[in-house]
């Protein structure tokens, strides 16, 4: 089972949300996450879970094929990826309660 799988079938009330920061991508491109589960796609009006590969709470993730990004929130070890209809992409860092 996926990371994405087991935080979907938690409640609201059973995920805290810890922390925000925010990236975007065109709308038309597909984003992939690096992540413990591989390559998570997310693409607009889409939420997703995974947990970071690194210790620092960074991950890296793409929205043109050539260009790698890296986002951080400081001591993450969840995230949760919601991605607009615009391409805005917020990242939450959560927690199981």
């Amino acid at each position: 089972m996926t990371v994405d799988e087991k935080f979907k079938k938690l409640g609201n009330n059973e995920i805290e949300v810890l922390d925000h920061t925010r990236d975007a991508c065109d709308k038309s491109h597909i984003v992939r996450i690096f992540c413990t589960d591989g390559n998570v796609v997310l693409k607009p009006k889409e939420t997703r879970y995974f947990k970071t590969r690194r210790t620092d709470g960074s991950w890296n993730w793409t929205c043109v094929s050539t260009v790698l990004e890296r986002a951080r929130i400081s001591g993450a070890v969840y995230i949760k990826a919601v991605r607009k209809a615009n391409g805005v992409i917020d990242w939450y860092k959560v927690r199981k309660k």
